[in-house]
């Protein structure tokens, strides 16, 4: 039996393009194994050794551990010279040609693999001759013929406390509010208990001072027992066309002509994969209280396919909170039909990209919103009690000082409650130009030079501190107050960030 080994990037979350993967090639009669990018040079000597693979698929994203998965091709090669190394994933998709140079990939995998890889697998094996280095997949035409092969996976690291993404109260707030002074004691302290004070007075006032504390901001007002699991990819691709993502890319969503492809799991698919999901974690003594739904575009056709809202209707009837991604103008269109939906099948949190606060800049990116749709997002979040999660971007090339600012300002007045208990900032982030977006040639045209290096590609990210270096027209476009600003919010660096 022929034998694939992926290496996939280390990270909080389930690795769902090689879990389709293995089991397109499970399909196929092909056995596969998985590790992580921050496996030791020994630990995989001794995976190899063991389980002797033919080929080893690295599943690359354009971040910092893209060393990682360089390091080991190049140990691979030197110590394993007759194994095939194919880099697949968003950085060879996107960076084909600087993947194409690098010796010690032998092929670089473009776009989807549950079709392809297989198929590029048993030529491999048989050593047929002829084959390119440059392969190119495509989208399956039936999602619903593939599933993730949860059983190559520890899942269980997928569990998660509501508090993880949910950093907003919710109606549960009430129940410790509604708390007798005596048990709202153990939770804060005695006010008196060092000396300071009488015990009464005084310790009241510490407890409703708290209870504003805790009612207004993120501090623990979750079920931390309630386990949540990420993530379910239920469809494929979106459709909208922001200047900056390359998630609309045909060379990321195309069918076998070369067509952009939406495609979507129906809603049996998806309960067999909860109850799958279920099942494994019952063994392992966990309970499912919840589950992460981070389609790109999990909305399209909503209004006339009901597959959407019945894959919400089946969570609620099994009583399953859940994380989810929407628009502005989805959730606030037909009297926020999609919202209150949200609302009634129990809705733990919906993430909404929002970008920028600036319409200008909207409009720049083409993101088909409004500025004056956030405000009201956030009323309708207050009103029907969804946590609402938006992410901020800035430092865009055509950016303006004054929409850097803007933006900044209502993050900053979010996360000092300005909006409400149930609004919250994810962010903001560094502008990242990806090869193939219309923002990336914006970005050269500004004076931002590529990288050599995969290496020097891994340092671009979403909170990189050398946001400077990289991008020349952050220092010709804004003040010396606003990037001040900036430092002392991507100072930090991206561990900081990453630990939201």
């Amino acid at each position: 039996m022929a034998r694939v080994l992926f290496i996939t990037q280390d990270s909080a979350y389930p690795q769902m393009g090689v879990l389709y993967l293995a089991d397109a090639l499970r399909k196929k009669g092909i056995d596969s194994e998985i590790v992580a990018s921050g496996v030791s040079s020994e630990d995989l000597d001794a995976v190899m050794a063991a389980f002797r693979p033919d080929v080893v698929g690295m599943s690359v994203l354009t971040a910092p551990q893209v060393v990682d998965f360089e390091n080991h091709s190049i140990f691979l090669k030197e110590n394993y010279p007759n194994v095939k190394i194919v880099w697949g994933g968003n950085h060879p998709t996107l960076l084909t040609e600087l993947c194409l140079a690098s010796p010690y990939i032998d092929h670089v995998f473009v776009g989807q693999g549950e079709i392809v890889f297989p198929q590029l697998v048993s030529d491999l094996v048989d050593g047929k001759a002829g084959i390119p280095r440059k392969i190119e997949g495509h989208g399956p035409p039936r999602l619903d013929d593939f599933e993730p092969a949860w059983d190559k996976d520890d899942i269980t690291r997928y569990l998660f406390s509501e508090r993880h993404s949910v950093r907003s109260p919710d109606t549960r707030v009430k129940n410790i509010i509604s708390q007798s002074v005596a048990q709202i004691q153990k939770i804060v302290g005695r006010a008196g208990a060092n000396g300071n004070g009488n015990g009464n007075g005084e310790t009241d006032a510490t407890i409703r001072e708290t209870i504003a504390a805790l009612t207004k901001w993120d501090v623990g007002l979750y079920q931390t027992d309630k386990n949540l699991f990420y993530y379910l990819l239920t469809s494929r691709g979106c459709p909208y066309r922001c200047t900056f993502c390359s998630e609309p890319l045909q060379v990321m969503h195309g069918d076998g002509a070369g067509k952009f492809l939406w495609n979507a799991h129906g809603v049996d698919w998806v309960r067999r994969q909860v109850e799958t999901i279920r099942t494994i974690l019952g063994r392992s003594g966990h309970r499912l209280d919840g589950i992460g739904i981070w389609d790109d575009m999990f909305w399209i056709r909503y209004k006339t396919n009901p597959r959407a809202f019945d894959v919400l209707d089946y969570l609620a009837e099994e009583k399953l909170g859940y994380l989810i991604e929407a628009r502005a103008d989805q959730l606030l269109s037909n009297d926020f039909m999609l919202f209150r939906k949200l609302a009634e099948t129990g809705c733990i949190q919906v993430f909404v990209g929002a970008e920028s606060i600036s319409q200008a800049t909207l409009n720049y990116m083409k993101k088909g919103t409004k500025a004056a749709e956030y405000k009201r997002l956030v009323e309708y979040a207050n009103r029907f009690h969804v946590a609402l999660r938006m992410s901020f971007i800035i430092g865009f090339p055509g950016e303006t000082d004054a929409s850097v600012n803007a933006t900044l300002d209502f993050c900053d007045a979010v996360n000092d409650g300005a909006y409400g208990p149930w609004v919250n900032i994810s962010g903001p982030k560094i502008f990242t130009p990806y090869p193939g977006t219309e923002e990336y040639t914006r970005a050269v045209a500004a004076g931002f030079k590529a990288p050599a290096t995969h290496a020097d590609w891994g340092h671009i990210n979403r909170s990189t501190e050398d946001y400077l270096r990289y991008f020349p027209w952050m220092r010709r476009n804004y003040s010396t107050q606003t990037l001040g600003r900036l430092e002392r919010i991507f100072g930090t660096g991206y561990k900081t960030l990453a630990a939201h």
